[in-house]
């Protein structure tokens, strides 16, 4: 399982120029659901929706907003932490 974290949607948002708003347009979902994974230390990802964990299919559409406007998040790998990168030139 991969370890994704709140700071990292915050990066990824600044990276692509997004507003929390602008972002939560493009995803499909509220602005009170970036808000949440934003702020959240750690984020928990699952199949269905339980208390405190953000569902999949959410998970799937921030994320692909993001890819979509140029920016990809990356889990940790051996001695790196996770982190946010550009996949195309802006």
């Amino acid at each position: 399982m991969s370890t994704w974290h709140g700071r990292q949607v915050t990066a990824a948002r600044a990276l692509a120029g997004l507003t929390i708003t602008e972002l939560a347009s493009e995803a499909g979902v509220t602005e009170r659901t970036i808000r949440r994974i934003e702020a959240a230390e750690t984020i928990t990802i699952a199949e269905r929706l339980t208390y405190g964990a953000f569902s999949l299919a959410t998970w799937e559409k921030v994320v692909t907003a993001l890819f979509d406007n140029g920016v990809e998040l990356f889990p940790p790998t051996g001695t790196r932490g996770p982190g946010v990168r550009w996949v195309r030139n802006p």
